[in-house]
């Protein structure tokens, strides 16, 4: 369970009369100022009317009001005298010294101004609260129009977004102009405690949306919310139960914070566990270690035999970099060119056994087998079918069945630290969304992996609508490659060290 989970679990058992200990319940029951919510009803009845027989209140036609008969039953009493039975309709067991009602018989919900287009301004006297902007504080409008009082908010006014965005807020600003599309909610103190009637509509935010009306735009309107039920505390009991949830939430936003730290800093100590590797920095040098050199003239040697057997065409852009002995700087040799010396774009300095080199040079790369399938024309089966960051599915046949590293062209994210490579084993089918690398021998993909998703790709990937990392740039990318038991030693500490983090972490969560 999450802590939104959380906060939502707390507020369903405030709500219910379920969040106080039964020994708080029964000191409030003793308290001088505890008064059943059925008692706070009748007196608001009473005073309503008294305003009536004043003449300062005409009488509601859909008046009506909830009490509970001699058979213990609910029952709702109308203005014209009729009764009905509700029982089935009441929505839980009130706990002793509460009392149900309807959300209209105790809330006033006023309506802001509309507006139109023309008389929004980007700089004016008041600002213009809409649903648009309710929950953030951004794109806010203007007016210079003095309006009636009522429709301004105040500081402190609880409001409610009912068209578009939906849920309460303590409004917290300056005098401000609120919209048509959110109620200002008026209620008497004597009865209801304002956090708790904030509590109250939000943890029924979602039950509430399940009333709305409309397809493009979707609103609950003033008639759907006027007849929905409220179970009201005692007045002693609403602040207590207020000041419970508050204090748990704390304590939930106290662990939220522990979290996103914790995740953070995990994530920081990864990244530095991978910096440290890259640069040959986590695990110490063995001298006894073939270099790493040798292991790429090897590859280089393998090659040139497939090309001379016709099993494998010359690459124009087949490349090799090495270090001159001479002046100790990084060049690139082409085939059939003169070396480049490429020290300036030598990222940064490796160990002595280490070796530079690029990405098309350690992998064979096998993104002429992928092949892509619609979502419609996949029949389910056993094997994961991949994308560019993740499986996406699962399907009945294969087409690689082999140890794969696999790199996003497109659909990733390619920045340092983010997940844009992964390994595959076994029956699989990849489509066209990621590259599909098979490492050579003496390679470790894992290592490569790491490697990937260490590095910023960014300067390799081109395009701006559709971000794309083409096989010519990934095949360009350049690797700092140590000799292949010092790739083992390295896989080995970083899982090692990663299992350790994820372990911190999951005994926080």
């Amino acid at each position: 369970m999450d802590t939104k989970q959380l906060k939502a679990k707390i507020l369903d058992l405030a709500i219910h009369g379920k969040l106080l200990p039964l020994k708080t319940l029964d000191g409030l029951k003793n308290s001088p100022d505890y008064e059943p919510a059925s008692k706070l009803l009748e007196k608001l009845r009473a005073e309503k009317e008294e305003k009536i027989a004043k003449g300062e209140l005409k009488r509601d036609k859909k008046d009506s009001y909830i009490f509970t008969g001699d058979d213990n039953r609910h029952y709702e009493k109308f203005a014209d005298g009729s009764v009905k039975d509700i029982e089935d309709e009441i929505p839980f067991e009130a706990p002793e010294g509460w009392a149900w009602c309807r959300i209209g018989q105790v809330l006033e919900l006023i309506n802001g101004r509309a507006y139109k287009q023309s008389e929004l301004l980007t700089k004016g006297k008041y600002r213009v609260l809409r649903v648009g902007n309710f929950f953030t504080n951004s794109n806010w409008y203007f007016s210079d129009l003095e309006l009636e009082e009522s429709k301004y908010c105040h500081k402190g006014d609880l409001l409610y977004a009912w068209s578009a965005s939906f849920g309460p807020k303590i409004w917290d600003e300056d005098k401000t102009i609120f919209h048509y599309h959110i109620w200002n909610v008026k209620f008497n103190k004597s009865i209801l405690e304002k956090m708790f009637l904030y509590y109250f509509l939000l943890r029924d935010v979602e039950s509430i949306k399940d009333s709305t009306t409309g397809s493009t735009m979707i609103h609950v309107a003033m008639e759907n919310m006027k007849p929905r039920f409220i179970c009201i505390p005692p007045l002693v009991e609403q602040k207590r139960i207020v000041s419970e949830i508050e204090r748990i939430f704390s304590l939930i936003d106290s662990l939220e914070n522990d979290k996103s730290a914790l995740q953070l800093a995990v994530k920081q100590a990864k990244s530095k566990i991978l910096d440290l590797a890259i640069h040959g920095k986590l695990v110490p040098q063995d001298p006894a270690d073939e270099p790493a050199s040798v292991l790429l003239e090897k590859l280089r040697a393998e090659k040139e035999v497939k090309i001379a057997k016709g099993e494998l065409k010359r690459d124009k852009n087949d490349s090799y970099i090495y270090k001159s002995t001479t002046d100790n700087c990084h060049y690139e040799k082409f085939s059939g060119k003169e070396a480049v010396c490429i020290e300036d774009e030598i990222p940064f300095e490796i160990p002595k056994n280490w070796q530079w080199c690029r990405l098309g040079e350690i992998v064979d790369i096998l993104d002429s087998k992928r092949k892509p399938i619609t979502k419609s024309d996949r029949k389910a089966g056993p094997y994961p079918y991949y994308g560019a960051t993740c499986i996406q599915d699962y399907v009945e046949d294969f087409i690689f069945d082999e140890e794969l590293l696999l790199l996003g062209e497109d659909g990733a994210k390619w920045g340092a630290g983010e997940i844009s490579s992964f390994c595959i084993t076994g029956k699989t089918w990849v489509n066209n969304h990621a590259h599909v690398l098979k490492a050579l021998e003496g390679i470790s993909r894992y290592y490569l992996c790491y490697v990937l998703n260490s590095m910023d790709l960014i300067s390799y990937v081109t395009g701006t609508t559709v971000p794309k990392l083409n096989q010519e740039n990934m095949s360009s990318i350049k690797i700092p490659l140590p000799p292949i038991q010092e790739q083992k030693r390295i896989v080995s500490k970083i899982e090692e060290l990663f299992e350790a983090l994820d372990q911190i972490q999951s005994n926080l969560v």
